[in-house]
């Protein structure tokens, strides 16, 4: 089964692939991921306010997941391992960084 291949409905109460426990989800997963990781919401959170505070960018928690597994140490790239992480801001509701503490 390819990536394509593999149907995933997600909605608000499903996010971060949370369809994906199924079986077919798992197949899906075997087949095309190298591995997966558990991010804490605290991290998520930790990742959310650092691409604020450093790059001014806003991400929705889904979106931050793959940044906070970086930055939290969850995720260690093998040596000369290139990661590119997509970033993703389009679920985001309003959120004062300024005031906000992780």
């Amino acid at each position: 089964m390819t990536a394509a291949e593999c149907p995933v409905s997600v909605n608000f109460l499903s996010a971060l692939a949370y369809r994906l426990r199924t079986s077919s989800g798992t197949t899906c997963m075997r087949a095309n991921g190298e591995r997966v990781v558990l991010v804490p919401d605290r991290a998520i959170a930790a990742a959310q306010q650092t691409l604020w505070d450093v790059l001014r960018i806003v991400t929705e928690p889904g979106g931050a997941a793959a940044f906070a597994a970086l930055l939290s140490g969850q995720y260690r790239p093998s040596k000369g391992e290139r990661v590119g992480v997509l970033l993703c801001g389009g679920n985001t509701t309003v959120v004062d960084f300024a005031g906000r503490t992780v």
